[in-house]
């Protein structure tokens, strides 16, 4: 059976960007929708991106956006592709937000949402893109081409801090956390109806 490697879509890049995804994978998806270069298409999605109305809602670290811009805007000086003023002007915007801090005494909020597509026949499951958690997809067998987009998907805010320091532990996303939506949202038959307890059992990643 062979295996297609499908590009990744301007809804996958953003659904990355919301789940703080490592900027190296990010830019990569934008070079790859660029067809080799972060051109002015791509820089078209990051902008989308960055100004998305969710994010602006539920904004993820400050820090994250512009580590996103820069290197994005770093690729594409080194190919030699024009880059559109409307990114610079979103770069100038990024650096001139306040840092997150990390002194002991603050949490440092923020927002990562998750976005999924609960399964809607028996044998579909979900598969965690791990390392980055961009988001859950639902794999059926039938169709192992489809490729993920906003159309019937729900979506999950997490309001986080990654400040452990000021003992908020119970406030990080845990990697344990991603796989146990994955076997709930697979297996809902096994959950529906009934209360669920989920204890801290300190898994992590």
């Amino acid at each position: 059976m062979s295996v297609v490697k499908l590009s990744p879509t301007p809804w996958e890049v953003l659904c990355a960007y919301r789940m703080h995804a490592s900027s190296e994978s990010i830019v990569n998806a934008l070079q790859e929708l660029g067809g080799g270069d972060v051109n002015l298409a791509a820089q078209e999605v990051l902008i989308d991106c960055i100004q998305d109305e969710l994010c602006m809602q539920y904004p993820p670290r400050s820090e994250h956006s512009q580590i996103v811009l820069k290197r994005a805007l770093k690729l594409a000086e080194a190919q030699s592709v024009e880059v559109s003023d409307e990114l610079y002007n979103v770069h100038c915007q990024a650096i001139a937000a306040p840092a997150s801090s990390f002194r002991a005494d603050e949490f440092c909020w923020s927002y990562k949402t998750l976005a999924y597509t609960p399964p809607e026949c028996p044998d579909a499951h979900l598969e965690c893109t791990a390392p980055e958690h961009w988001m859950l997809r639902i794999r059926t067998p039938p169709h192992p081409e489809v490729q993920p987009s906003p159309q019937g998907h729900r979506r999950v805010t997490l309001r986080l801090s990654p400040n452990m320091g000021a003992g908020s532990t119970g406030c990080h996303d845990w990697g344990a956390g991603y796989f146990l939506a994955e076997l709930v949202l697979s297996y809902p038959g096994l959950f529906r109806g009934r209360r669920v307890v989920e204890l801290g059992a300190g898994s992590g990643c």
